[in-house]
């Protein structure tokens, strides 16, 4: 192979590698292409510096290093409730503090289901696992927390880190 292949070569294997790359869940962007070539995540410019994410993600559809969490305006989440009795007909003791149309969260607070947003979010064990301006912390929060594996059951939902605006 002549040196004249090589030079036309090697700018192609660079553009065709950087090309299949996607940006990580949690990455800094400023559009949607900056995270996805072919459409599936998108950059959430409201937060700083854009964040690289999935919308509307269920559980286990979030690629390895991110997670599926569940978030609630501040403004909405009401009465308090138990997750690990609330509906749970298999117990005597069930609770039913939370209406029809909401959920119990892992923090203990009923949630309207109409109000969820979901996004996958970078998984954390410390501060320095997040970029600039977010820091880690625990989906057991008030107003959020992780999708459980089926059906608004959140009872036995393991809690997780992630990497959160500051």
């Amino acid at each position: 192979m002549n040196l004249k292949n090589i030079t036309f070569i090697f700018p192609l294997i660079v553009v065709l590698f950087a090309w299949g790359c996607e940006a990580k869940i949690g990455d800094d962007c400023s559009t949607d292409s900056d995270c996805s070539s072919s459409g599936g995540r998108t950059c959430d410019k409201t937060l700083p510096g854009g964040y690289c994410t999935i919308k509307n993600c269920s559980r286990g559809d979030c690629p390895e290093g991110s997670r599926c969490i569940a978030f609630y305006p501040n403004w909405i989440v009401s009465n308090e409730c138990e997750p690990a009795t609330e509906d749970n007909l298999k117990i005597a003791d069930h609770t039913d503090d939370c209406t029809q149309d909401e959920v119990c969260l892992s923090s203990g607070y009923c949630a309207p289901l109409m109000f969820e947003t979901r996004y996958c979010m970078q998984k954390c064990s410390s501060g320095g696992d997040c970029r600039d301006k977010y820091e880690c912390i625990s989906s057991e929060g008030i107003n959020y927390t992780l999708m459980p594996d089926s059906q608004h059951n959140y009872s036995n939902v393991v809690q997780t880190e992630f990497c959160s605006p500051k």
